[in-house]
C-alpha cells in the first residue's frame, strides 16, 4: 500500500461478498488492504493509516463490535463502515452508537457502498491532514528556546516590544533578534500566522511557561515605558 495514500481495509467479510468488492473498489481505483480477521487487521498497523475500515458484523474469532471498541481504545480516527444481515436492526443501531459511520446491509447495491466508501475515505482523509497540522505546529513549538517561549507568550498577550524588553530585563535589539528568530521557526509571516499556528497546535497551553492568570514577569511596568517621549 502507498504511504499516507487513503484506502479501504476489507476486514473478515465472508466469500460471498468478498470478491464482488474486492473487484469493484479496483475498478473504482480504490487501493485496497484485505484481512481475514480483525487481529490480522489490528497487527497491521493500518488502522493508524488514512482511510476507512469495511468489516462485518460476524468476524472469524471476534466480532466487528468488538473491533469498534479496540479502535476507539487506541484512539484511532479510522471511520468503520459496518456489514450487517438485513434482519439484524439491534446490532445495526449498536455499531452507530460505537460511532460507525455507516451500517449497509450486505445486500445493498454497488453504487451504495461506493457513495458510504467515499465519504468515509473524505472524512478519514480531512481528520488525517488536521492531525498532521497539529504535529507539524507542535513540533515547530517545540523546536524553540525558553527566551524565545517567553516572547512568544508575551507577544500573544499584545505586549509591545519596548514592554518585553523592560520585562525580560533585555534590551529592544535582542527582543528583535529573538522575535525574528522565532518567526523564522514558526514559518509565520505575521501575527496573525502567529495566532493561528498556536491555536492549531492546542493552544497556550502547549508551550505554557506559567498557570494561565499567573502575574506576568517582572515588576510593575513604569508609566514612562508606555508613554512615548515628547520634544519640548
Amino acid at each position: 500500500m502507498q504511504l499516507d495514500k487513503p484506502a479501504v481495509f476489507i476486514v473478515g467479510v465472508g466469500e460471498k461478498s468478498h470478491y464482488r468488492l474486492l473487484n469493484l473498489f479496483h475498478c473504482a481505483e480504490l487501493i485496497v488492504e484485505d484481512f481475514e480477521t480483525a487481529e490480522a487487521f489490528l497487527d497491521s498497523d493500518c488502522w493508524k493509516k488514512p482511510g476507512c475500515v469495511l468489516l462485518e458484523l460476524s468476524l472469524p474469532e471476534a466480532d466487528g463490535l468488538a473491533l469498534q471498541r479496540q479502535l476507539h481504545a487506541a484512539n484511532s480516527r479510522v471511520p468503520v463502515i459496518m456489514l450487517v444481515d438485513p434482519d439484524d436492526i439491534v446490532n445495526a443501531v449498536q455499531a452507530l452508537k460505537q460511532g460507525a459511520v455507516d451500517v449497509l446491509e450486505k445486500t445493498v447495491g454497488e453504487q451504495a457502498v461506493l457513495n458510504s466508501v467515499f465519504r468515509a475515505v473524505s472524512q478519514a482523509v480531512f481528520f488525517w491532514e488536521k492531525e498532521k497540522q497539529i504535529e507539524s505546529a507542535r513540533r515547530r513549538l517545540s523546536s524553540l528556546t525558553l527566551r524565545e517561549k517567553q516572547i512568544l507568550d508575551l507577544v500573544l498577550r499584545g505586549t509591545l516590544n519596548k514592554v518585553i524588553a523592560y520585562e525580560l530585563e533585555i534590551s529592544m535589539k535582542t527582543v528583535e533578534v529573538h522575535r525574528h528568530n522565532m518567526m523564522e521557526k514558526l514559518s509565520a509571516k505575521n501575527l496573525v500566522e502567529l495566532i493561528n499556528l498556536v491555536a492549531t497546535a492546542g493552544g497556550r497551553e502547549i508551550y505554557c511557561l506559567q498557570p494561565r492568570g499567573a502575574a506576568t514577569l517582572g515588576s510593575p511596568i513604569p508609566l514612562s515605558i508606555l508613554t512615548p517621549a515628547t520634544s519640548c
